[in-house]
């Protein structure tokens, strides 16, 4: 059975937008850069896991407001 597709959040877009303009940084880089493993990133920036502490640190990190963050 095929999956629904989940539309991203605003912040989401923002996150991966501001991946490509630093450069094309690839997911493992960022999961190193805040201390998260490449799976719970991806699972997080592709709206299938919830996490706020995650999602502030990928803010935070590629500065994003954090108001893109709620």
């Amino acid at each position: 059975m095929k999956r629904k597709r989940k539309d991203l959040e605003p912040w989401q877009v923002a996150a991966k937008i501001a991946m490509v303009q630093q450069g094309d940084m690839t997911i493992i880089e960022l999961a190193s850069q805040i201390g998260q493993t490449r799976e719970h990133v991806t699972s997080v920036l592709n709206g299938r896991r919830e996490s706020e502490d995650t999602k502030h640190r990928i803010c935070r990190y590629l500065g994003i407001r954090e108001e893109a963050a709620r």
